[in-house]
């Protein structure tokens, strides 16, 4: 994880994803994801992250 912040019960965390092919290849993502907390409970949850960024990583991985 890269960097959390709570206000209230929202919880807000910056990380990195990363998703491994099953020949080596990488993806590595930047996300930014937001948590509602209600009653210890995640109520919801969001993530935001650049689809394109994804997309051109995804047609280098090797088939």
């Amino acid at each position: 994880m890269t960097q959390i912040a709570v206000s209230g019960n929202v919880v807000l965390n910056e990380r990195v994803d990363v998703f491994r092919h099953q020949d080596g290849d990488t993806i590595t993502l930047p996300v930014m994801g937001t948590l509602t907390i209600d009653n210890g409970v995640i109520t919801f949850w969001r993530d935001y992250f650049d689809p394109t960024d994804f997309d051109r990583q995804l047609a280098q991985v090797k088939t």
